[in-house]
């Protein structure tokens, strides 16, 4: 789609839920996707319209839930990629009631970049 000239920001089933298709590949720990569409300007702060979250919100969810079809997903991979890209964890908060936590791995990663864990939580829980 990309060769064709489709923007990189465009939304993958604008009807539902708003999300672009850096937050589908995000969610799916598709690192190979995710690094073509960053290479050709795709937004990494983009919300969907559903619940208000950027592709990094869907990675953390995807990598907790083992979300999409990717033969070889790398939620850690896609974390990594997205925050060195410039993503903001800003509001993100590592808290053992989540109901949709991300994988340990990926807890794990996001506190050595500073995410904290919920107040009176115990780290390492998430």
């Amino acid at each position: 789609m990309l060769d064709l000239g489709f923007p990189p920001g465009t939304h993958a089933g604008r009807e539902g839920d708003g999300a672009t298709a850096l937050h589908a590949a995000a969610a799916a720990g598709s690192t190979a996707t995710l690094r073509v569409l960053l290479e050709h300007g795709a937004d990494l702060e983009a919300r969907d319209t559903t619940w208000d979250d950027t592709p990094l919100g869907w990675a953390i969810v995807g990598s907790g839930m083992r979300l999409g079809h990717d033969p070889d997903p790398d939620w850690v991979a896609v974390v990594r990629t997205l925050i060195e890209a410039g993503a903001s964890t800003e509001g993100i908060v590592l808290s053992p009631d989540d109901p949709k936590p991300p994988s340990p791995e990926v807890a794990t990663l996001l506190r050595s970049h500073g995410v904290p864990d919920a107040p009176g939580s115990a780290p390492g829980r998430s």
